[in-house]
């Protein structure tokens, strides 16, 4: 079992959690944003999603479904 680098990961939490706070807060008032809060909102969740990845990757939840870098 490999050791975990914990300070990217950490990290990666963080803007993965902070990323969640500003995609729901801007897509909840979908219909009141302009186009470029609509933007930041759509790119805070894909923000999200990824740091998802990245941390579920370090920390080895999707070692099941892949094996990154094979």
């Amino acid at each position: 079992m490999k050791s975990i680098a914990w300070s990217p990961t950490v990290i990666w939490a963080v803007i993965g959690c902070g990323a969640a706070y500003f995609s729901v807060t801007y897509l909840m008032r979908w219909r009141t944003n302009n186009l470029i809060e609509t933007l930041f909102g759509i790119v805070m969740g894909l923000l999200c999603i990824s740091a998802v990845i990245r941390v579920g990757v370090n920390v080895g939840w999707w070692s099941f479904l892949y094996k990154p870098g094979k």
